[in-house]
């Protein structure tokens, strides 16, 4: 990333991996590591671009719009991000399983931009009334 990006890797990006990892430079390092491999792995050339909604193809928009994850406005009163998670929005719905997991990352990569969200971490509320295994395939 270092290499092909180097406009996305700034002080505040790096500082995001401190952050989380209450500044152990070493654990920091790890993650931010693990962090660009699952990017690559997910996104390819476009792991090298800034991650927005508006640079997602039309497909990825589409898994997107169907709002499996999504990132609710307020937090928790601690500072925690808010993520809510409902699998029975899939049900009847025609996915692409590789750009529903790009959808979801891409709202998490919303949250993490958040320093308190870095700090104190995210609050998941899944919905698991209706939901079915395959909901979980990936």
């Amino acid at each position: 990333a270092a290499i092909f990006c180097p406009e996305l890797i700034t002080k505040e990006h790096k500082i995001m991996f401190l952050r989380c990892e209450q500044f152990n430079v070493d654990l920091a390092a790890i993650r931010l590591a693990k962090y660009w491999n699952t990017r690559i792995e997910l996104f390819r050339g476009a792991a090298f671009r800034p991650l927005t909604i508006e640079r997602m193809s039309d497909e990825d928009r589409k898994e997107m719009s169907i709002a499996f994850v999504r990132l609710l406005p307020d937090t928790d009163g601690t500072g925690r991000c808010n993520i809510y998670v409902d699998p029975r929005v899939l049900e009847g719905k025609e996915y692409d399983n590789e750009r529903m997991v790009r959808a979801a990352w891409l709202i998490l990569h919303e949250a993490l931009e958040t320093e308190s969200t870095q700090q104190k971490g995210i609050v998941f509320l899944v919905f698991l009334e209706g939901a079915l295994l395959r909901h979980f395939d990936r």
